[in-house]
């Protein structure tokens, strides 16, 4: 299931252009940045929260 979903957002991802500021005329602020042990623990989170749903829904 999670694969399937995954394929399905493959698309979206592909169309999806990047932003411009060439009609902009304001300067672009900073974003924080994520490390990747703050990105690895994030998505082990998601990750551990999207098993125990399908566990859940697959108990009687």
């Amino acid at each position: 299931m999670l694969l399937r979903l995954c394929l399905l957002a493959v698309p979206f991802l592909l169309l999806a252009s990047p932003p411009t500021l060439a009609k902009c005329d304001c300067t672009p602020i900073s974003a924080p940045e994520i490390d990747a042990g703050s990105g690895l623990a994030a998505l082990a989170a998601v990750g551990g929260m999207l098993a125990y749903a399908y566990e859940r829904r697959r108990r009687p």
